[in-house]
């Protein structure tokens, strides 16, 4: 729920329970192991939350707060008593859906017209995760690693420093070919939304890959981007 890749999303858990860990305080250090928070970001990236049976109590001993609270605190709907293995069915056969929450009067009131709902993917939801300004996380690692943050989450970095390496945050549409030759890789990240709206970016990579000799690694939103600079559509 805390992963920017999930950005503008209605998540269906299928797990027939959830809630029973319930939520820990979401603050760590930024050193060598840590990178600021325990989840994936400071709060809640997706939109809504669908589960068959939420849990009224936690039991987990890091947790402070339930899920229900949390997504309360957070402004995040969700709904319960839901068969959420019959939704998975659908999605399963049709993929993404764009969908809403129903409940009371509006269960039984005619649907929204297609053009009614808002479609996500038509706006550019990795500049509203990725970070203003660049920051580095264990600046002493013994390999300097540039990260294009398309929506990263905190355990990617967190892996990162935890073996050693200097992150260097930047935004997703930095202009890293400027300063490339401070850095022994380049990582792009995950992040969410339709991956045309990062051309930008996929345009600076482009040039990377044709003047620079070092390791670029990237993972779903950051490998859709590879592509692209390397000419896919």
């Amino acid at each position: 729920m805390t992963d920017p890749s999930y950005r503008g999303q209605i998540l269906v858990f299928t797990t027939p329970m959830i809630g029973n860990y319930g939520v820990p305080a979401n603050s760590a250090p930024y050193d060598s192991q840590d990178v600021g928070v325990v989840l994936e970001s400071q709060g809640i990236q997706c939109s809504a939350v669908v589960v068959a049976d939420v849990a009224e109590r936690f039991s987990h001993h890091a947790a402070v707060e339930s899920l229900h609270s949390w997504c309360h605190r957070h402004g995040v709907p969700g709904i319960t008593g839901v068969d959420t293995r019959a939704i998975t069915r659908i999605l399963r056969d049709q993929g993404t859906t764009l969908g809403r929450l129903a409940v009371g009067e509006d269960v039984s009131a005619p649907p929204p017209a297609p053009e009614e709902y808002w479609d996500p993917t038509t706006e550019n939801l990795v500049d509203q995760v990725s970070v203003r300004e660049p920051y580095t996380l264990n600046p002493s690692g013994d390999v300097r690693i540039a990260v294009l943050d398309f929506g990263a989450k905190a355990n990617i970095l967190r892996s990162l420093v935890r073996r050693g390496a200097s992150c260097t945050v930047l935004p997703w549409n930095h202009d890293f070919n400027a300063i490339r030759d401070q850095f022994d890789g380049l990582f792009l990240s995950n992040g969410p939304g339709d991956p045309a709206h990062t051309m930008e970016a996929a345009m600076k990579l482009r040039k990377t890959f044709e003047e620079w000799d070092k390791p670029i690694f990237g993972i779903c939103m950051g490998h859709q981007v590879i592509g692209m600079a390397a000419g896919l559509e």
